[in-house]
């Protein structure tokens, strides 16, 4: 190896491994100025202002010697040291190249250690578009202070870059191909590498705050950033069977066009600011490629954009907490893969088919969150593992002909919302508290575990199964159900009194003794978990009581008073009196009969009975309901109707039935006359 020693200071001429040595005076104060080494494997020199210039003119300083190499060689050698203190470093300016030549670099000493504490910048750019540069090795135990540059030719030979910075690079960094490039502390200016060779390394330790921007990154490679915080933007076109592994808490905002295997791990919280954004994911043969995020804690507060969903034999996993700023968008894509999730309360939206498995909380947690899906296929499955809860909202759009699994329960304010039909099975290995809605058909299984107090709704028919094997004390309704008629086969449910609805009305029976209603007049059944009465004659031949309606016209009403005649065969008069009235109270008394039927337009029951001054003996039995509504009939008021013989010597119990004030938020008020052709007035 040949080598020249350039010392700014004074110092005598030497020759050393048979190399000319020359030194560069400098005027600066004893101990600041460094040693600057040159040397090159081509033959005699290299010589001073011939094949390479040192300068300490301004912008370069003493402190900091420039070195412009002039001639082309691919094996310059250039490092530095302190001959103030044995064995230490010294500094170095600015190494540039601006000849029309091919130029090679190493910034190492003659034993291959560290060439430089600190460098202030690399320019290796030929200014022939013909020639190349590269930095074989380098080696810097201190700052990159500026820019680092080395160029490929037009041809595409060149450009490659081996680098060690043990500490901050502070300036931009351009390399068209990197084989190892190490910044031991921050990044701090933007980093433009058009390709990490295979087996390569690109790796920051510190922060990054600037841009780090990588064209490919080759099979075998990895692509680290390992500081508290990246608050920067981090982009790679394409990248193949390659580790990215993201230790920072991410702030900035990170993207990847193409990512074909390999794997991807953000350690650190990703905040609100925080993005990743991956266009395209591929895997490689038999090679899984997962994305884990948070495996070292922290939470998913950020954006996470996946281009074409999660395909076959790809696993997402969030390792800690989605809050409610996370988002996972899968732009409409399938989710073939597995994309799994601990704990949260953040949004999965434009989920595609699942035909893979989704996981959306696991242990003793809760997804509280909102997750959307297109549709879950035959061989997919969403569950929430090991006791986990559904505390959110589980929509998917279309059908559900897959499996999804409640690991715990469907929790207080938990929603499973399938927007089509359920072929498939929704199992729940507790209890729903929340609601179930099935926007078509259940052809399917839906099954819980223990019991239910919450809804479960379907705008198709139910003709598959619906079980629960404790209490159901929620509400339950289809196309196919209406309260009072017998439920669809496959609803098998422990109705509980005082709870359990049908379309919306309370059961009101599970046995016969359910419907004692303390009569000796009335046969009492409990008739598809509603009671019903009928008429015994033998113990009252004459009279019975009339008994209230099964729904839907047992809803209270505040015009109208609707109930069962009851009597069979017997000719009876039914009695109205108003026994309590909170607007009317001086009007109580016996107001009249039930007079003949009369058919209304546009009354959604058809016909309804007035009440008339004299008794109307007749055969009721044809009846199975009566709506009684005239002026008598009021809001907030108390009736009692009787069954009363021709003679007038039998009357039966009375059946006392109430008005409310008003059945939603309209008053009631009486409207006499019409409103006149022409101008719109009441006549």
């Amino acid at each position: 190896m040949n080598a020249i020693q350039n010392r700014a200071r004074l110092a005598a001429s030497a020759l050393v491994f048979g190399a000319a040595l020359a030194s560069l005076a400098a005027p600066i104060a004893v101990g600041a100025d460094p040693e600057i080494h040159v040397a090159w494997d081509d033959g005699p020199g290299p010589f001073e202002n011939t094949h390479y210039f040192v300068t300490t003119d301004p912008p370069a300083s003493p402190e900091f010697p420039d070195v412009r190499l002039q001639s082309g060689s691919l094996t310059w050698r250039i490092w530095s040291t302190d001959p103030d203190n044995l064995g230490e470093y010294g500094d170095i300016g600015v190494i540039s190249s601006p000849a029309p030549e091919n130029f090679g670099v190493r910034i190492l000493d003659d034993e291959d250690r560290p060439g430089a504490r600190t460098v202030k910048g690399i320019i290796l750019d030929p200014t022939d578009p013909e020639k190349h540069s590269s930095i074989i090795e380098a080696r810097i135990n201190g700052h990159l202070l500026e820019d680092l540059f080395i160029r490929k030719s037009s041809s595409g030979e060149g450009g490659t870059g081996s680098v060690r910075i043990s500490d901050h690079a502070c300036g931009d960094i351009i390399m068209p191909m990197v084989e190892y490039l190490r910044i031991g502390g921050n990044a701090e200016g933007d980093i433009d590498i058009a390709e990490v060779a295979e087996d390569g390394l690109l790796w920051v330790v510190g922060n990054l705050t600037g841009s780090l921007s990588v064209g490919r990154v080759n099979p075998g490679s990895a692509v680290l950033v390992w500081g508290p915080e990246l608050d920067g933007q981090l982009r790679i076109d394409s990248m193949e069977s390659v580790t990215v592994e993201i230790l920072s808490e991410l702030t900035g905002a990170m993207k990847i066009d193409n990512m074909i295997g390999g794997s991807l791990v953000i350690g650190d919280t990703v905040r609100p600011s925080g993005s990743i954004d991956i266009g395209t994911i591929a895997c490689v043969g038999p090679e899984e490629l997962r994305i884990d995020l948070q495996p070292l804690g922290g939470g998913f507060e950020g954006n996470l954009y996946l281009g074409n969903g999660i395909p076959e034999d790809v696993t997402v996993e969030l390792h800690d907490y989605f809050p409610s700023s996370g988002i996972i968008d899968l732009n409409d894509q399938e989710v073939r893969g597995h994309l799994l999730l601990r704990r949260g309360s953040g949004t999965i939206t434009r989920g595609g088919a699942v035909t893979g498995l989704v996981r959306l909380a696991r242990g003793t947690a809760e997804f509280l969150g909102t997750a959307t899906f297109a549709e879950v296929a035959y061989a997919g499955a969403i569950y929430l593992q090991d006791g986990a809860r559904l505390s959110g909202t589980l929509n998917i759009v279309g059908s559900m002909d897959g499996g999804i699994s409640l690991g715990s329960c469907l929790d207080w304010g938990g929603r499973l919302l399938v927007g089509g039909d359920l072929t498939g099975a929704v199992m729940i290995d507790s209890s729903v508290m929340g609601a179930i809605d099935i926007g078509n058909d259940v052809t399917g299984q839906i099954g819980i575990e223990t019991w239910a107090s919450g809804d479960i709704t379907a705008g198709g028919e139910i003709t598959g199964t619906v079980s629960a094997a404790g209490d159901f004390e929620g509400n339950i309704c289809a196309a196919n159900m209406s309260a009072g008629e017998e439920l669809p086969a496959g609803v098998d449910l422990n109705f509980a009194l005082g709870y359990g609805r049908v379309c919306g009305w309370e059961v009101t029976c599970v046995e016969n003794a359910d419907c004692d209603d303390g009569s000796a007049c009335t046969n009492d059944y409990c008739v598809d978990h509603w009671c019903s009465h009928t008429h015994n004659t033998v113990q009252c031949p004459d009279v019975c009581p009339p008994t209230p309606a099964r729904p839907p016209h047992i809803a209270p009403k505040n015009r109208y008073l609707s109930f069962n005649p009851t009597n069979l065969g017997a000719s009876v008069a039914l009695r109205v009196e108003m026994t309590a009235s909170e607007y009317f109270p001086d009007s109580t008394g016996v107001l009249g009969w039930v007079g003949d039927p009369v058919e209304v337009p546009d009354f959604n029951c058809g016909t309804i009975w007035r009440v008339v001054d004299e008794p109307l003996y007749r055969d009721w039995s044809a009846d199975e309901v009566i709506h009684v509504g005239d002026c008598e009939i009021v809001p907030a008021a108390a009736y009692a109707i009787q069954a009363i013989e021709m003679s007038e010597a039998v009357y039966s119990d009375p059946l006392v039935i109430g008005t409310i004030a008003r059945p939603g938020d309209k008053f009631w008020g009486d409207v006499v006359g019409r409103v006149a052709a022409g101008n719109g007035e009441w006549t």
